[in-house]
C-alpha cells in the first residue's frame, strides 16, 4: 500500500489563496488586465474574506485562553502574523 506524500505548504493553501511569490499562476488564470480579469478579482475577494475569517479565529482562540505561540503553531503562521491579527 502506497501512502501518499504531503503537500508542499507553499505550493497550496486555503481555498482562494494566491501563489507564493514568484509562483507562476494556475492554469487557466489570466493576468489582471486580461480578459480573466473578473476571475482574479473574484479571488482577491475570496482571499479577503479567508483573511478576515482567519483574524477572527485568532483573537477568538486568544480570548480562550491560548497562548500566541500556541495559536502559531496550530496554524502555521509565524508568531507576528498572529501578534499582527490581535492588533
Amino acid at each position: 500500500m502506497d501512502i501518499p506524500a504531503p503537500m508542499d505548504r507553499a505550493a497550496s493553501g486555503p481555498p482562494g489563496t494566491l501563489p507564493a511569490s514568484g509562483a507562476a499562476s494556475p492554469p487557466g488564470r489570466a493576468q489582471a488586465g486580461g480578459s480573466g480579469s473578473e476571475d482574479l478579482e473574484q479571488e482577491l475577494l475570496t482571499y479577503s474574506r479567508y483573511m478576515r475569517s482567519r483574524d477572527e479565529l485568532i483573537r477568538r482562540a486568544k480570548a480562550a485562553g491560548f497562548t500566541e505561540v500556541r495559536i502559531a503553531q496550530l496554524i502555521g503562521h509565524s508568531r507576528n502574523t498572529v501578534r499582527s491579527a490581535l492588533k
